[in-house]
């Protein structure tokens, strides 16, 4: 580490091996050599003010790299999930959905419906409803919120309305409606519980279901 006496301005000497084993560090105030140490040298300015221990400054320089870092990857991993979700929504096939939830997981529609799935397999069978109902379903991830073990995506779906579904029969509307899901995800990145949020009055409006309410067309979200 190097201390111009003049300016006040640090640079910093690479000359250190691997993991930070071994720092070497020499401190100059103007042309005159004050401190060098292997281990902890002090840094001091003028005649006896102390700027502060190298091996701390370097320890947390490193320590913000690395947590800059761990944000960084931890991002790609949660844009990686949701592509790969939506993905998996849009390949129109229920176990490769049901493949992300753990073996005991749960997916809980907390609207009209008002569904419960738990385990894979009745997971895959909710999925599957919506896909017979709208064999199109195209699922679009639009915002992505990450907190403690919890992502939350924003979505939206469009399609044509083709097969019946419990209380919902087709008329082959065209469908679009926009959702949240709330997803807890475990240790190794599985769903563990999602909790869907949505309004299905559009979808009953569009198929005629609430007379003198017309669907709404979510402008240009869409």
């Amino acid at each position: 580490m190097w201390i111009d006496g003049r300016s006040g301005s640090f640079s910093m000497l690479a000359n250190r091996k691997a993991n930070g084993h071994e720092v070497n560090f020499s401190t100059l105030l103007g042309d005159k050599l004050v401190g060098t140490s292997n281990t902890s040298p002090t840094l001091r300015r003028g005649c006896d003010t102390e700027v502060g221990w190298v091996g701390d400054l370097v320890d947390t320089a490193e320590a913000s790299e690395e947590s800059d870092a761990g944000e960084r990857t931890k991002v790609r991993d949660i844009m990686s999930f949701a592509d790969d979700l939506n993905a998996a929504w849009n390949s129109h096939d229920a176990h490769r959905v049901a493949s992300f939830y753990a073996v005991d997981g749960a997916r809980e529609e907390l609207i009209l419906t008002q569904a419960r799935a738990v385990g894979r397999e009745a997971v895959a069978g909710q999925v599957q409803l919506y896909l017979d109902a709208m064999p199109d379903l195209a699922l679009s991830v639009r915002r992505i919120s990450e907190g403690v073990g919890t992502v939350t995506f924003e979505w939206f779906v469009t399609a044509t309305h083709r097969g019946d579904a419990p209380g919902w029969p087709a008329r082959g509307e065209p469908v679009a409606f926009p959702g949240v899901s709330v997803i807890d995800l475990d240790d190794d990145g599985m769903i563990t519980e999602e909790r869907v949020y949505t309004d299905f009055t559009g979808l009953l409006a569009g198929a005629g279901l609430i007379p003198g309410v017309e669907a709404p067309t979510w402008g240009a979200a869409g």
